[in-house]
């Protein structure tokens, strides 16, 4: 679609193609969930312990691809290997996100949730029923229970059944519960394409 004039396509053509693309955002084979987190500076007090920086996150379905060598070379720096980049909905962008995205806020991407966690208020450990975590879960992901907005880092994996959070579940103590094991990404720009019919969102991998 790169090479096409676009200001040769009739209204009708127009709307084909924009067809086309909400049918594969509403193709739940295509698309994938994420969580985005916009950041709002603040100012960290030592003598309290408070402020800092605050998050807000909202989960929302995207598409997501990779950059082709040719289009890294031609960024000249800005896109390096290993960059990807997220294709959300316009009106979704407007919507549910209020077009606020910035450089430097951050992506969740859903890679993991098959079985079940028991989780317990105030403790580091996960445990999983049904989970394959030793290939599937990685130090520095993240880890949230289905429905819940906390998500917390990802310390150690000990092996299928087990991993420890960096800091301490801080919500209720539950069982056999749904959940979402997640890679964080970092934007390195917001972009409109395709007739401002979606956003595209490239980002890089956190370490």
């Amino acid at each position: 679609m790169r090479n096409i004039k676009l200001d040769m396509l009739t209204p009708q053509e127009k709307n084909w193609i924009a067809a086309d693309l909400s049918s594969l955002f509403n193709d739940k084979s295509f698309r994938r969930k994420i969580v985005l987190g916009k950041k709002t500076p603040g100012t960290y007090d030592p003598s309290t312990g408070s402020g800092g920086d605050t998050w807000t996150r909202d989960a929302i379905f995207a598409a997501r691809g990779s950059f082709t060598s040719e289009e890294v070379l031609a960024g000249r720096g800005i896109i390096e290997l290993g960059d990807v980049f997220f294709l959300i909905k316009q009106e979704d962008y407007i919507k549910d996100l209020g077009g606020e995205l910035n450089i430097g806020d951050q992506v969740l991407e859903r890679i993991y949730s098959e079985g079940k966690v028991n989780v317990v208020k105030n403790n580091l450990q996960v445990k999983g029923s049904g989970t394959a975590w030793a290939k599937n879960a990685y130090k520095g992901n993240f880890f949230g229970i289905t429905f819940e907005d906390s998500y917390f880092q990802v310390d150690t994996v000990n092996d299928d059944d087990t991993i420890y959070l960096k800091t301490v579940y801080t919500r209720e103590s539950k069982n056999e519960q749904l959940y979402e094991i997640f890679t964080r990404w970092q934007i390195i720009n917001v972009i409109s394409s395709t007739f401002d019919i979606v956003r595209k969102i490239h980002a890089r991998r956190m370490k």
